[in-house]
């Protein structure tokens, strides 16, 4: 993305080489530059990549690429509408002239009249597709301004995937959202829809089309676009995997038409589509069935099948004894293992709530923890998980680690998880009496109205210390390898 940004005193500007053989019809100019309008070089980026795509959707018209050229046609005509209701085009002539409404009349006289034009049989100008969606543009956009329906605007409503990208822009530059792993799966419902429904509008969607699209991603392959079936539609992935019996979970399905409700939402708020949501379809619901605690014989035949990677390990029995989830482990830094009023405790900071913030005293059996070799502040206490997604959090190799575990000490149920050890360490202080309020204190979920309005604060280290003492486990439930 760098390459199409351009860093001068006042502000990010635009700037992308124009192919050689396409350089005359920008008038002989080798690169194209403007300004972007902002300081703000994450703003800049997002504006950068949407006109990147807009130049080289262009470059591919000229070249004659069909899908480009009915697309061009598109922006064209959006292009012409918006210029008339943002004031763009204006005219003055005598005071009681609309110069908007003066200014599309010479608009439009200027696309007619243009020198060389030719006239069919019947004296009618004969306009090019480009000329015709830019005419259209604008008298629709002089109806919308006055309130009034547009006439052609169907004709020109881009496709659903320009919709979705449109979309993806917006959260992409929204302010508010954390890095995640989540723009790959908007992406991959939005792919998958788009092989479904090809070229067509949003507007044209409809409840039936939308149950339609349901059925098949019961039927389409998990591995729809990977290995063998790279390459293949929708329809020709489940055509190649008849007979398996094997679709998209139900949380998979249901994860994929939140995404396309997300998007026609919006979509409608932009007057790309009206009427209800086609995508908020009522799903049978699934069950799903909860994690289990680990029993303590399954946990000794765990330890006795140690993996290679001591990190894992350790992670794992941290979590046993802390009762922290599996990200605020890989993620943990030195900077938040810290000491207060004698009590070594670890400080979790990024939760996505209030009650997640919270300090987790070190249980007395993970002295080997404050043993290790302690690095700088911001460097991690695990760092040998490989960093993935946007977060660079080795969250996700840490998961693939423990599940290849789990399976080599013969633990095939999706039942007990890593997660299941935080299952572990509620269990032990609930048969232990400790009152439910103090639990979810320590892991990190609401107090209740009670406690959350009238004791905030929370409770003191050395009585927390005390609870996450309460919580034992066999000798052999170590890290350390006999």
């Amino acid at each position: 993305m760098a390459r199409y940004l351009k860093r001068r005193k006042r502000g990010w500007y635009f700037q992308l080489e124009i192919p050689a053989h396409l350089r005359e019809h920008f008038g002989g100019r080798a690169r194209v530059e403007q300004t972007l309008s902002t300081r703000d070089e994450r703003l800049a980026e997002a504006k950068a990549k949407q006109l990147a795509g807009e130049y080289k959707l262009r470059f591919l018209a000229l070249e004659g690429v069909p899908q480009a050229k009915q697309a061009l046609t598109r922006s064209t005509y959006d292009d012409s509408v918006k210029a008339v209701l943002e004031n763009e085009i204006l005219a003055f002539g005598r005071p009681e002239d609309d110069p908007v409404d003066l200014g599309v009349e010479l608009a439009v006289d200027k696309i007619l009249d243009k020198p060389g034009r030719r006239y069919d049989e019947d004296g009618d100008p004969i306009l090019s597709v480009d000329e015709e969606a830019a005419l259209r543009g604008l008298l629709d956009g002089l109806r919308l301004r006055k309130g009034k329906k547009p006439n052609h605007r169907e004709r020109y409503e881009p496709n659903f995937q320009t919709v979705a990208n449109e979309w993806i822009g917006s959260w992409e530059t929204s302010r508010d959202r954390r890095p995640s792993n989540t723009a790959s799966q908007y992406r991959s419902a939005i792919r998958i829809f788009v092989d479904f429904w090809g070229d067509r509008s949003i507007r044209e969607v409809t409840e039936r089309d939308a149950a339609a699209f349901v059925e098949l991603l019961k039927k389409l392959p998990p591995n729809y676009g990977r290995g063998g079936l790279t390459g293949l539609s929708l329809q020709q992935s489940i055509d190649a995997a008849e007979g398996e019996q094997r679709g998209l979970a139900p949380a998979t399905i249901k994860r994929h038409m939140v995404v396309l409700s997300q998007i026609w939402a919006w979509a409608k708020q932009h007057g790309r589509c009206s009427g209800d949501n086609p995508f908020k379809l009522k799903l049978p619901q699934v069950k799903k069935k909860a994690y289990l605690a680990w029993e303590t014989p399954d946990l000794e035949k765990l330890f006795l099948h140690l993996p290679k990677r001591e990190d894992i390990v350790e992670v794992f029995v941290a979590a046993l004894y802390t009762g922290m989830r599996l990200g605020e482990l890989a993620e943990l830094t030195w900077g938040r293992v810290r000491s207060e009023e004698g009590v070594d405790y670890i400080l979790v900071e990024d939760a996505k709530t209030e009650a997640g913030r919270r300090k987790v005293p070190i249980h007395s059996q993970l002295g080997w923890l404050l043993a290790k070799d302690k690095g700088g502040a911001d460097e991690l206490v695990w760092p040998t998980f490989k960093p993935e997604g946007p977060r660079k959090s080795g969250t996700g190799d840490a998961s693939k680690l423990f599940g290849a575990w789990k399976r080599a000490a013969g633990f095939t149920s999706r039942r007990f998880t890593f997660h299941s050890a935080r299952k572990n360490f509620v269990s032990q202080l609930e048969q232990r009496g400790v009152h439910q309020s103090e639990v979810a204190r320590l892991v990190g979920h609401e107090a209740g109205f009670t406690y959350g309005i009238y004791s905030p604060q929370g409770l003191n280290l050395a009585r927390l210390k005390e609870l996450v003492e309460l919580v034992q486990y066999p000798k052999a439930i170590s890290p350390k390898r006999s």
